[in-house]
């Protein structure tokens, strides 16, 4: 066990990232409304609007519309 000042952490008790993305409500998702078959992008993370919907323009051209969700 590691103490930081006051706080003591338990190595055994650390939530897993899996168990950390059910608790979050799940991955992330992108859809984008451009055309092609990449129009829905997960798991993906969800940054500014700017940087989604550059993320959606790459594998679906003509993005105009970003909405990220997780589930």
């Amino acid at each position: 066990m590691k103490t930081l000042g006051k706080l003591n952490i338990n190595p055994s008790r650390i939530i897993k990232n899996d168990e950390l993305m059910t608790l979050k409500g799940g991955s992330p998702t992108l859809l984008c409304n451009g055309y092609g078959p990449g129009c829905v992008l997960y798991p993906a993370w969800c940054g500014n609007g700017e940087e989604d919907r550059a993320a959606c323009d790459v594998a679906c051209p003509g993005t105009t519309i970003v909405i990220c969700f997780a589930w």
